[in-house]
């Protein structure tokens, strides 16, 4: 189980392999847009810092459980993994920083950046690397690197970790449609919203004609949009199988009579064809969910200017919204079953090629040249026609409109 590469993830487990986080943390598509679309490097790095401490967390609990199981006479160690990583981010916390054996401040990293002997992807890559959940967790409690916790009052990375809980509370169990859709709440929309602070947004003083509530909204429709998407995945469905884990909605299941076994026998394999039809239904009317919500989120930031730090999240959630469609259609291909029993892996791969993603990225960076270009290009993100042939989405002065 011990790894020649190794974190100390916290005092009690020290040697995980934990080479394939590293590895996922730095080569995510989530990760990479990003880099896209912001065009001060620097800028780039604050979000793609505050993401990659977040995500750091989720896999960690992840591998814990892969490696060492769900629970250790009776205490669960994920809780205990969460509970440490909380603790680092105290402002009265000390930790000793180290890197490749050195002493290492994370002042001189940014100096290093700023004089340019390092590139911020090298920063990144020397904080995942480093081997030290310490220096990850002191990154984000920087102000160039990650957003102070507390928003109008609120601790959105407290809710986070509460978001992480609920996940680990859940297990062997479903949600329901208000807890799934606070679990995404916690987990994709609050990271989203520290991630757009950790950039300098200051929430006080937005654009004319754009609130809080505005970017609020939006974060909520394109985070839980984006997770809703992913939930339906044959990859995330399969693994999240494994650890006995369901991202349905419980009243999803009660409405095609779907008990919780029957689902899981289902996605591994041991379904007969009504309970594969249950599934495409249930999954056909979660993509539709999804849709609605990215929606509602990329509609609002419209309104956003396209320069600058504003332009760099437009077009960058614009950009997952668009790969979000993607795998939409490709799940509409086949009739909605993520599942292939033809494949290797038992499901089906829809993600988007390496071309189209180029595609993406060439055609976002567009926005904001002209109105009449921005209006083929959102029309080209929301319109999801294939969902259902009977529903049409007409342009309106204000955005796109419904319509039968």
């Amino acid at each position: 189980m011990a790894s020649t590469n190794t974190i100390q993830i916290y005092p009690e487990v020290e040697d995980l392999a934990w080479d394939s986080v590293v590895d996922d943390c730095l080569n995510k598509n989530s990760v990479k847009i990003i880099d896209r679309f912001f065009d001060n490097e620097k800028d780039a790095l604050k979000l793609k810092t505050s993401y990659t401490f977040l995500r750091f967390i989720d896999e960690g609990v992840d591998l814990i459980r892969k490696e060492l199981g769900s629970s250790n006479e009776g205490t669960d160690p994920r809780e205990k993994f969460i509970d440490y990583v909380q603790d680092l981010t105290h402002e009265n916390n000390e930790v000793s920083l180290k890197y490749e054996g050195k002493n290492i401040s994370l002042d001189e990293l940014w100096g290093e950046l700023e004089e340019e002997k390092i590139s911020s992807d090298g920063v990144l890559r020397i904080l995942v690397e480093s081997k030290n959940t310490a220096l990850l967790a002191e990154a984000f409690k920087k102000d160039y690197g990650a957003p102070s916790q507390e928003i109008f009052g609120r601790n959105y990375f407290q809710e986070f970790m509460d978001g992480m809980r609920l996940d680990l509370n859940t297990e062997g169990d479903t949600f329901s449609k208000v807890s799934l859709d606070d679990y995404f709440n916690k987990v994709q929309t609050l990271p989203l919203l520290m991630g757009f602070k950790s950039l300098g947004v200051d929430y006080n003083n937005l654009p004319d004609g754009f609130s809080f509530d505005d970017i609020y909204t939006a974060a909520d429709g394109i985070g839980k949009g984006l997770l809703t998407m992913k939930s339906v995945r044959g990859k995330e469905m399969t693994e999240d199988a494994r650890m006995n884990r369901i991202y349905m909605p419980q009243e999803d299941l009660e409405g095609e009579n779907f008990s919780r076994d029957d689902f899981l026998l289902t996605v591994y394999g041991k379904g007969d064809q009504n309970q594969v039809d249950k599934l495409q239904r249930i999954v056909e009317g979660r993509v539709k969910r999804a849709h609605e919500q990215l929606y509602r989120g990329i509609e609002l930031l419209q309104k956003l200017p396209s320069t600058g730090i504003f332009g760099g999240i437009k077009k960058s959630m614009a950009a997952y919204a668009l790969i979000a469609k993607g795998w939409a259609k490709n799940l509409e291909s086949h009739q909605y079953n993520p599942l292939d029993p033809n494949s290797s892996t038992g499901y089906r791969d829809i993600e988007m090629g390496d071309t189209d993603k180029l595609k993406v990225g060439v055609q976002l960076k567009l926005l904001g040249k002209s109105d009449w270009l921005d209006k083929r290009l959102y029309s080209k993100i929301l319109d999801w026609n294939f969902l259902d042939k009977s529903v049409q989405y007409s342009m309106t002065e204000s955005g796109f409109a419904a319509s039968s």
